[in-house]
């Protein structure tokens, strides 16, 4: 191998090194933001995001800020950082379980997709715990 190719080498896998492989807490104006692995931004907005939640055979109503694409037996989805802000506690728990009796998603699979979602972008931990549950202390 030429001194070129090896430079070439170790660059690359030394950018793929300096990938955010865990979460980390910043303080904004706003507040603190936990920033999910692989997101390199707090400021980031939109998200494609691969679930580990088996798609049913049912239909998958969408909503506001999410869009939902079958990909064989698993599920993709594309989410937006605001609209999943603007929801009320327990939004997310309970959106998932309806899409869950639809058939959407298997059986049992609601609480996954929703703590998957929610730990998706970079979010408040305040928020992302809300979203999730509705009139429970933290």
């Amino acid at each position: 191998m030429d001194r070129l190719t090896l430079l070439a080498i170790f660059f690359l896998v030394g950018c793929a090194a300096h990938r955010a492989s865990t979460y980390r807490l910043v303080k904004q104006d706003s507040g603190d933001v936990l920033i999910p692995p692989g997101v390199r931004s707090p400021d980031m907005a939109r998200r494609a995001l691969k679930t580990g939640a088996i798609a049913g055979g049912g239909p998958c109503s969408a909503a506001e800020g999410i869009v939902i694409h079958r990909r064989g037996k698993r599920l993709k989805i594309d989410l937006r950082r605001d609209a999943l802000m603007s929801r009320p506690p327990g939004w997310l728990s309970l959106w998932s379980a309806g899409i869950e009796q639809q058939g959407c998603i298997g059986s049992g699979q609601s609480l996954r997709l929703a703590e998957q979602i929610a730990q998706s972008l970079p979010l408040d931990p305040a928020t992302a715990f809300s979203l999730l549950h509705a009139g429970e202390r933290q």
